[in-house]
């Protein structure tokens, strides 16, 4: 449309210069005209002057007048015969006339019918083009409501993510204090419970040294016993205190391992919240992007009212202007009747093939329009698939995580069976293990619950996502067609009027020749009416034989300036013949420029178009080098995400062996402190035997010890419950390792799908752009072939003027032979009145008496000649006042078939 419109603006343009050139053309006649005039009323003058200088010559001249009296007679006898014929000659023209005046009489009433009727088609179509503006209104009205919802539902589901992550992050952040506060205390109290022991051990040694030293006579034999007992004991503690420190180190490395899980926590935390907020720009973007475009239609909505006003103003005044132009030209109308057939024809030739133009182009864009829909409908197909392939594979993903699952808690399951096997003691920490797997059974349901309930939130989504994809292409298609519609419906109506109109200018041009044609035939009328006045004057005075000397005198005189305004018409025409060729040739010239730089325009175009082709499939290849990236992203992923499990899970297996042979080292300890106090118990029996005496002490000290060692037993129980704990929690970190491995996985996956999304759009985006560029290319290739027609339309017009114009160039040449030919003529006379001359002379002195007469009629003649050239100077100016309002009336006619077209 941008391009059409450039191109009548250009052909506005070119049309104003023509009209300007054709306006100066008309003003130089006009000049000419004037010049001419002058020359007339100066030769007037200078024949007045002649006459009164011949009034005092004609005294010679008698004796010749009464022999040229009765050849004046007979002349003037001749004279009245042609005045009665052209009199007949102009009532008949004039009942022509009238007869044409009537039949465009009945013209003008058919084109004010015309005019009622196309007022009446125009107001009908006013008032449907404001329904059809209130009914776009509406659309958009109902457009902004439901992107104000979409914004609205946007921003709170932007505010439900922002609460989540909120709720998430406090959740996390309680949680990890809550894991830590319990590390700490488990550490305090194991420190606790270290000094408790050596403050134990430092009692035992002070009250077996004072015993020693008190009762050094009666242990004497029981000294390689105890120094034995207490070589055992150290080793015992020894290793206590080895696996006090190994248990230290492993807190502090699990202090240091959940200070780094809370570190990637945290970047994931703050990814997710960098997430978010790109999230949240696309969102203000996309709102930002979304009130440009509703001010972009706003506007466009303002122009296309004020386009409405100023044509339907432009509209009122052309048809005010037409209705005076119908009445004034009313008057002067008369008809080409069988021209203007031949053009309506060519004109109606001309629709049909526009027409034909027009319906091949309706059915290139139907076709255009079907394939593109095909198209369209073949790639949602290929989405949908897609999409279907990823939900299958993304169940397949979850059927085998599920069944992983499902084998992990079977192998614990069996692993508590062995172990309770293993372990009557322990059946109390199974049972709460128990309890631990069924909750984690339980979370496992609930997460797979959330997942599914992802799952099919994702469904919905896509489901959504694809009607609002439809709903969008089949919106797209109706505003589309809708428009199409109307611009058919203008550009048939815009023909309509560029018809009516070039048929009314053609009318009024008709009129207007016709009207010049009467001016011309009106002053033929006035030229012979002055040339028989002329010969009137002449043949009063050669009646009265006075004039004849004058008369040879202003023969002289005429001849000269008949030779002089031969020479200078002559010099005119050829001047005239020039500039019109020059004219001519410059026209040409610059059509030759346009030509050539249209061209040139088409040529650029053409280059920006294989640019915009090479741009896109340059786009292509980056994209579909972008998409194999990512596919290799993704496939990178998953072996990193099964890389991650393995490890994870050899990890957690070698930890379960390690506390398994743990388990099993306690337990042997536990026999062997058994074994141990069992020995004790032995010797106690013999020193009772040996030393019946010391029998209370020795009991003391031994239960003290066999408390100590019972303490320890529950230590160690305590130490067994809390690996199990351990265990347990490992196997819960573990499992909280592989949910948070496979949330990052679908996460990611997601954050994938989207851009390739992205991608596929902007492929789409690009492919749609390819297509309009060929439509803009072919319609180019369309206005530049319509665009050669119209120059070669226009170099056939050229050519017919400069035909016209050389067949004008030969009508003078022969005027300028005729004018010769009475030259010669009047020299003829000349030597005719030199040989008359001597006779005159004789005759001079009795035309004396008829001088006086003369002199007194003629005085009476020229003051009525005066009259009668002022009425034909009034005559003269009126007409070409009438002219010059009938050269502005044909430029408006012309402006205004140029901007209808």
């Amino acid at each position: 449309i941008s391009f059409i419109r450039q191109k009548q603006e250009d052909s506005l343009n070119a049309s104003r210069a023509e009209k300007e050139n054709i306006a100066l053309a008309y003003e130089t006649k006009i000049s000419d005209y004037q010049k001419n005039i002058k020359q007339l009323q100066e030769r007037l003058d200078s024949l007045s002057a002649d006459l009164t200088s011949a009034e005092e010559d004609t005294s010679l001249v008698r004796g010749e007048n009464i022999l040229r009296e009765n050849e004046l007679n007979n002349k003037l006898l001749g004279l009245k015969d042609e005045i009665i014929r052209l009199k007949t000659s102009l009532e008949a023209e004039r009942a022509n006339y009238s007869a044409q005046l009537q039949l465009k009489d009945r013209d003008v009433s058919d084109i004010s019918k015309k005019y009622a009727s196309a007022e009446k088609d125009f107001n009908e179509r006013l008032s449907e083009s404001r329904v059809r503006m209130a009914e776009l209104q509406k659309q958009y009205e109902k457009e902004l409501d439901e992107r104000s919802r979409r914004i609205l539902e946007l921003e709170e589901s932007e505010n439900v993510i922002r609460a989540e992550s909120v709720l998430r992050e406090n959740s996390l952040r309680d949680e990890w204090a809550a894991r830590l506060e319990k590390k700490e205390r488990r550490l305090q109290e194991l420190e606790a419970k270290a000094a408790e022991l050596e403050a134990e051990l430092e009692n035992t040694r002070k009250s077996a040294s004072e015993n020693i030293r008190q009762k050094d006579d009666e242990i004497f034999n029981l000294q390689k016993q105890i120094e034995k007992d207490k070589a055992d004991f150290r080793i015992a503690l020894d290793s206590r205190t080895r696996e006090l420190e190994a248990a230290g180190d492993q807190s502090s490395h699990q202090i240091t391992f959940l200070k780094a899980r809370l570190e990637e926590e945290k970047k994931n935390f703050e990814k997710r919240m960098e997430d978010e907020a790109e999230r949240f720009r696309r969102i203000s973007d996309e709102k930002e992007r979304l009130g440009q475009t509703l001010l972009l239609k706003e506007r466009e909505l303002e122009e296309l009212t004020r386009e409405l006003n100023s044509q339907r103003g432009n509209l009122t005044a052309k048809i005010e202007d037409l209705k005076v132009a119908a009445e004034r030209s009313r008057v002067m109308m008369a008809g080409r009747e069988e021209e203007y057939k031949k053009e309506t024809a060519a004109r109606e030739e001309e629709i049909r093939s526009l027409a034909e133009k027009i319906n091949e182009i309706n059915s290139d864009w139907s076709r255009r329009l079907k394939f593109a829909e095909e198209e369209i409908f073949a790639k949602q197909k290929e989405k949908f698939n897609e999409i279907e392939d990823v939900k299958t594979a993304n169940r397949r993903e979850e059927s085998a995580l599920v069944e992983k699952f499902n084998a992990r808690i079977n192998e614990l399951t069996e692993f508590k069976s062995l172990f309770e096997s293993q372990s009557r003691e322990l059946s109390k920490s199974l049972e709460d293990k128990e309890n631990d797997i069924e909750a984690l059974k339980k979370v496992l349901s609930e997460k797979e619950s959330v997942i599914q309930a992802a799952s099919r939130m994702k469904e919905t989504e896509l489901a959504e996502i694809r009607h609002k994809f439809e709903d969008e292409i089949f919106a797209a298609r109706r505003q589309f067609e809708s428009e199409r519609e109307r611009f058919l419906q203008e550009l048939s109506k815009k023909e309509d009027e560029k018809n009516k109109l070039s048929a009314r200018a053609e009318k009024q041009i008709s009129v207007i020749d016709a009207a010049l044609k009467a001016r011309e035939t009106e002053l033929g009328f006035a030229d012979t009416r002055m040339r028989e006045r002329e010969a009137a004057l002449s043949s009063e005075i050669k009646s009265r034989e006075i004039e004849i000397s004058g008369l040879k005198l202003e023969i002289s005189k005429l001849q000269e300036k008949l030779r002089l305004q031969l020479e200078s018409f002559s010099r005119e025409n050829e001047r005239s013949s020039q500039s019109y060729s020059e004219q001519l040739r410059s026209k040409d010239s610059a059509f030759a420029e346009e030509r050539s730089g249209l061209l040139k325009e088409m040529e650029a175009l053409e280059k920006k178009l294989q640019e915009l082709r090479i741009h896109t499939e340059a786009s292509v290849r980056e994209l579909n080098e972008l998409v194999s990236a990512k596919d290799r992203k993704i496939s990178q992923l998953n072996s990193s995400y099964e890389n991650d499990k393995a490890l994870l899970s050899r990890k957690s297996e070698e930890e379960i062996r390690e506390l398994n042979a743990r388990l099993s080292a306690v337990l042997s300890e536990k026999n062997s402190l058994e074994i141990k106090i069992s020995n004790r118990e032995d010797a106690l029996s013999g020193f009772r035997e040996m030393a019946a005496e010391k029998e209370r002490q020795l009991k003391e000290f031994f239960e003290t010890e066999r408390k100590d060692f019972i303490g320890k037993l529950a230590g160690k129980e305590e130490e067994i419950s809390a690996l199990q704990a351990r265990v347990s929690e490992i196997e819960r970190r573990r499992k909280n390792e592989l949910e948070a491995k496979t949330l990052e996985f679908l996460r990611e996956r997601d954050r994938l799908r989207e851009e390739i999304s992205k991608y596929y759009n902007k492929f789409t985006e690009t492919s749609e752009q390819l297509q309009k560029i060929d439509a803009v290319a072919k319609k180019a290739n369309n206005d530049k072939e319509l665009i050669a027609i119209e120059w070669q339309k226009r170099l056939l017009v050229r050519e017919g003027e400069l035909r016209a114009a050389s067949e004008k160039i030969a009508a003078l040449e022969r005027q300028i032979a005729a004018e010769s030919v009475n030259a010669e003529k009047l020299q003829v006379k000349e030597r005719a009145l030199n040989e008359r001359e001597n006779r005159i002379a004789a005759a001079e002195h009795f035309a004396k008496d008829e001088l006086l007469r003369a002199k007194e009629s003629f005085a009476a003649e020229r003051e009525n000649l005066n009259n009668a050239l002022a009425n034909l100077r009034n005559s003269l100016s009126e007409k070409e006042e009438l002219i010059s309002r009938f050269k502005n009336e044909k430029n408006l006619m012309a402006d205004e078939l140029i901007s209808m077209k």
